[in-house]
C-alpha cells in the first residue's frame, strides 16, 4: 500500500514537473515569435493607416470631381430635373463622409 501511494505521489509529481516545462517551452516560444514579428507588425500598420488615408483622399477628390461635373453639365443647361438621381446620389456620399467640406461652398 505504501509504495503504490509513494508511486502515485511520483507519478503526480512527475506530471506536474512535465506540464511546467512544457509550459515554459511554450511560452518562451510564443514571446520569441511576438519579439520577431513585432517590427513586422508595425510596418503593416502604418502601411494601412497610409491605404486608409489614400482611399479617403481618393473619395473626396471623387466627390469634388462630381460637384464640378454638376456645376459645368447645369452651366450647359442641362435641368435640376434631369440631374436630380446624380444630384441625390452626391448628397448621399457626402452626408457619409462627414469630414467633407469644399472651400467654395
Amino acid at each position: 500500500m505504501e509504495s503504490t501511494l509513494v508511486r502515485l505521489v511520483l507519478s503526480l509529481l512527475g506530471m506536474a514537473v512535465y506540464f511546467l516545462i512544457l509550459y515554459a517551452v511554450i511560452r518562451a516560444a510564443m514571446v520569441s515569435a511576438l519579439r520577431a514579428a513585432g517590427p513586422n507588425v508595425s510596418q503593416t500598420n502604418q502601411l494601412l493607416t497610409v491605404q486608409a488615408d489614400l482611399t479617403a483622399r481618393l473619395a473626396k477628390h471623387l466627390i469634388a470631381q462630381s460637384e464640378l461635373m454638376l456645376i459645368t453639365a447645369k452651366n450647359d443647361g442641362i435641368t435640376d430635373e434631369t440631374l436630380g438621381p446624380v444630384v441625390k446620389q452626391l448628397e448621399e456620399r457626402k452626408a457619409a463622409d462627414s469630414g467633407f467640406s469644399l472651400p467654395f461652398k
